[in-house]
């Protein structure tokens, strides 16, 4: 997921989808940012990992239900 957010805001920036000021929010002028900055990549990276943290939480019947379904496909596989 990292990759394709990368992939995204690489291209989003080319084509001039948007921009990112050159300064931290345009404000702070000391902390310079690139565009697209690279730490944009792992916050979005953060925030899968946590809504697939939350939702095994939260939906754990159709989780299971899910993981069941995947061994039982891969032993007809094999």
């Amino acid at each position: 997921m990292y990759f394709a957010i990368a992939c995204l805001e690489l291209i989003g920036t080319y084509y001039e989808c948007w921009f990112w000021p050159p300064t931290w929010f345009g404000k702070v002028d000391f902390i310079t940012s690139a565009n697209p900055p690279s730490g944009i990549s792992f916050f979005y990276f953060g925030l899968d990992l946590g809504c697939l943290f939350f939702y095994k939480l939260r939906h754990k019947t159709a989780w299971s239900r899910m993981k069941s379904i995947r061994k039982i496909r891969q032993e007809k596989v094999a």
